[in-house]
């Protein structure tokens, strides 16, 4: 288990993950973007899970998702499983705001699900953490349906 000094303390992974998003969040306290449009929160996150954890890591992150899309600023906490890797899953979440990012990152379910999530991932996990303009998901203007036949 990786772990880092701090005042005499042992840090977990977990908890310097979660320690770096939430000041990355206060860091970047811009909620509005030029001409008053909104910004939302919008976080990808790739788990490469260890092989004997593949099956159940849905049950694993249950409570810690339940909890999140619980959450008022929370818009979407989707995960969704690679074609490519069986062992790879991807999150994808997105916050109204940045106070909505800093108080999830703050919630007791944080702190225990980064924690058990910490016990069977094979590696860090990757991450993409951006505003975005908007306010949820938007129809994509390149396509639509074509007429059944």
């Amino acid at each position: 288990m990786d772990h880092k000094r701090d005042g005499g303390s042992a840090i977990s992974g977990a908890q310097t993950l979660a320690r770096w998003i939430t000041l990355r969040m206060l860091k970047r306290a811009r909620c509005l973007l030029p001409g008053g449009i909104t910004a939302l929160i919008f976080i990808v996150v790739k788990f490469r899970v260890q092989p004997a954890f593949t099956d159940s890591w849905l049950s694993i992150v249950a409570d810690y998702t339940e909890a999140t899309r619980a959450e008022p600023g929370n818009l979407f906490f989707e995960w969704s499983r690679s074609v490519d890797d069986p062992d790879v899953f991807v999150l994808v979440e997105a916050f109204a705001d940045q106070a909505a990012g800093v108080a999830h990152m703050q919630g007791e379910h944080v702190k225990t699900g980064m924690t058990r999530m910490a016990e069977v991932i094979a590696d860090t996990p990757e991450i993409v953490n951006v505003e975005a303009a908007g306010s949820g998901w938007s129809r994509m203007a390149e396509m639509t349906p074509t007429a059944h036949r």
